[in-house]
């Protein structure tokens, strides 16, 4: 019996309507030839909340306008929020410095990204968002971004990382999403690392089945057994994953409760030492290898036979 399991994956615009988020995208109006020096690349067609032409001269009055008109009151402390803030602000006090003091205060996402984990370089915006399980088809664009777009992202992503199971699946990410070793049936393993680490283990399914979802990258496989405390977990290919441990004891722990285990989709796995794999692996190489070598020379020797009868009968 097969199960399948849907995943129900947060979706943007229901973040935006739920929140009841307001959102004003503005188009310069700026002449062909002016846009053609600028060389203005090529804009998402897709709007959150409200769009506005407006003329480079008013630009800076209609943002305090539309900043006056959604929720401020004199007194109000507005923050602003962006994702790696630094350039935005010397930009916004740069080209809008009148409405700079209607913000007390600002946040960086990115920032807050960085607190939790320490580890390796943030992910971007939107594979953040991908991270926490936001639908890539409604965040990723194939031609072109929009500012207002990832103005909306970047709250979104705000608001994923109150979630502790979010903050852990960042840390997991950081933490096992290291390259590990690949494998083809042609070159074997490309990079030794992880074969030859002494506490690695090799898992796969029974009869030779895909990997299934739930343990199909490093993140998942470390999520799905973080409690063994591996090192460092990745996929070889669809078929195969591994993990290393620190200590022997470590890896026979998870050998024992893993070998044999069967997944809520019905996957069956298989544990071994990745060393016992890998001699296994490389037994059977060097058995083709030379039952190749037999062949050869048995076609060798039939050929020289024949071109013998050949030369006795002529």
């Amino acid at each position: 019996m097969s199960i399948q399991i849907f995943f129900i994956k947060p979706c943007i615009q229901e973040f935006f309507n739920q929140n009841q988020i307001r959102a004003l995208t503005l188009n310069v109006k700026i002449s062909q030839k002016e846009e053609d020096g600028l060389r203005i690349p090529v804009r998402s067609p897709h709007r959150f909340g409200q769009e506005q032409q407006v003329d480079l001269d008013n630009l800076e009055d209609v943002i305090i306008s539309f900043i006056k008109d959604s929720a401020y009151q004199d007194g109000d402390n507005l923050i602003l929020v962006g994702f790696g803030l630094s350039t935005e602000w010397r930009y916004l006090m740069k080209h809008f410095p009148k409405a700079a003091p209607y913000f007390s205060s600002w946040l960086d996402v990115r920032d807050i990204a960085q607190d939790i984990t320490s580890l390796g370089n943030i992910p971007g915006l939107k594979k953040l968002l991908y991270l926490f399980r936001y639908d890539w088809k409604t965040i990723k664009n194939r031609n072109a971004d929009n500012a207002g777009d990832d103005a909306v992202f970047t709250l979104a992503a705000a608001n994923a990382l109150l979630s502790p199971a979010n903050q852990q699946k960042l840390v997991l990410n950081q933490e096992y999403s290291r390259p590990v070793d690949t494998y083809t049936r042609k070159k074997g393993f490309l990079v030794k690392g992880m074969v030859e680490h002494p506490f690695a283990a090799k898992v796969e399914c029974e009869a030779g089945l895909s990997l299934p979802r739930s343990i199909g990258t490093g993140l998942r496989l470390a999520s799905q057994f973080i409690t063994f405390e591996p090192e460092s977990a990745g996929i070889t290919n669809g078929q195969t994953a591994c993990l290393t441990f620190r200590t022997c004891d470590a890896l026979e722990r998870f050998i024992q409760a893993a070998d044999g285990l069967v997944l809520p989709t019905g996957h069956k796995l298989t544990a071994q030492h990745m060393k016992d794999a890998a001699e296994r692996h490389a037994e059977t190489e060097a058995t083709r290898a030379t039952e190749r070598r037999d062949k050869q020379a048995l076609k060798a020797m039939q050929k020289s036979g024949n071109t013998a009868e050949n030369d006795a009968i002529m």
